[in-house]
């Protein structure tokens, strides 16, 4: 009776433990996700950045200024 209740308990704990492993992946992945939400919208102002300079050249001309 005494080793039932023993083997319960450690099954319990197993459950917890694999609860707790897919949280952490669910987490990480949810981080992982972020940063390459980050990186893109990062890559996104830098390619706009180039646009509107090169649009500022094509109506100011690209005389031998300073760019626009």
């Amino acid at each position: 009776e005494k080793e039932k209740k023993e083997t319960e308990r450690k099954g319990e704990k197993k459950a917890m433990r694999k609860k707790r492993v897919r949280e952490e992946r669910a987490r990480s992945r949810a981080r992982k996700r972020e940063r390459e939400i980050q990186s893109s919208r990062g890559w996104a102002r830098e390619r706009e950045r180039e646009v509107a300079r090169a649009m500022r050249v094509l109506i100011h001309g690209g005389g031998s200024r300073q760019p626009a």
